[in-house]
């Protein structure tokens, strides 16, 4: 039998490791730069050498060589779970949600928009309250931190900095809204795992999100900072919204990021092998 050999990509490989690569200097970690850079090397020939691969955004294929396009399969990650039941009353505090891996400097900017952003909408509506959790650790969450200490925040605005938890489905179960702010991801598991737990989501705008997050049918996506603050205003005002939103991604995730989605996406995969004569 001739089996294919096919590479997986759930990101920018590249990228990732180069944001690492430039993390770890700042941390003065030249241990973790050495080995960084080997995997860069080592990354940099598989996906010179590849003759098939499997993507998780449509978004990544410019990274791999043009003369295996034909090859070249869009795949989302799964989510591992059935859609869990939500009721879409909110009480004060209303709770907000992101989840952001903070080993990479440009989420870390991102989670520091979003506190921005949040400190700026409390100043303007001292008469709600909300409560932010962050989830999620890494090299830059001290950054984070400090930025909080340094520029305070006002009492109707809580912040939780969660770092690394287990409990990150109650954290889902729990929120009203999650938000995410991020220029590095290709597909956010965090962003599909929202999905799941029927979360109305507002991300920033950018091509690999437009792909996930249909912009007022599953979630809202904003494409400038001016309009941050009014989508979230809309969402914790309107119930009905969010349910239509909330609803509507769970079945995107039911449809499209589901075990059982994913392995009919794979079933095809292998189909165009045998089709195409590249599995015997």
């Amino acid at each position: 039998m001739n089996v294919p050999v096919v590479f997986r990509f759930g990101g920018n490989r590249m990228k990732d490791l180069k944001s690492l690569v430039d993390s770890y200097k700042v941390n003065r970690r030249y241990g973790m730069v050495i080995k960084t850079m080997f995997n860069f090397f080592v990354a940099k020939r598989v996906i010179k050498s590849s003759k098939s691969a499997i993507v998780v955004n449509d978004s990544l294929r410019p990274m791999l060589p043009n003369t295996i396009e034909s090859s070249i399969y869009v795949i989302p990650q799964y989510i591992d779970g059935d859609i869990v039941p939500r009721d879409y009353n909110v009480t004060e505090p209303i709770k907000i949600l992101t989840v952001s891996n903070l080993n990479y400097s440009e989420k870390a900017k991102g989670v520091i928009r979003l506190i921005k952003e949040l400190i700026s909408y409390s100043n303007a509506t001292p008469n709600i309250c909300v409560h932010f959790q962050v989830a999620g650790s890494g090299l830059h969450f001290d950054e984070v931190e400090d930025f909080i200490t340094k520029t305070g925040v006002p009492g109707n605005l809580s912040i939780e900095l969660l770092g690394f938890t287990s409990q990150i489905d109650e954290c889902y179960g729990n929120a009203d809204i999650f938000v995410y702010d991020s220029k590095h991801d290709a597909t956010p598991n965090v962003i599909l795992e929202s999905k799941r737990f029927g979360l109305p989501v507002l991300a920033n705008h950018c091509p690999e999100f437009e792909s996930i997050i249909f912009d007022g049918k599953s979630g809202f996506l904003f494409h400038n900072p001016d309009e941050f603050q009014p989508k979230l205003h809309v969402l914790i005002h309107n119930e009905e919204l969010r349910m239509k939103l909330g609803n509507e991604a769970q079945i995107e995730h039911t449809n499209n990021y589901s075990i059982t989605a994913i392995g009919r996406k794979l079933d095809l995969m292998i189909d165009d092998f045998r089709v195409s004569k590249k599995l015997n």
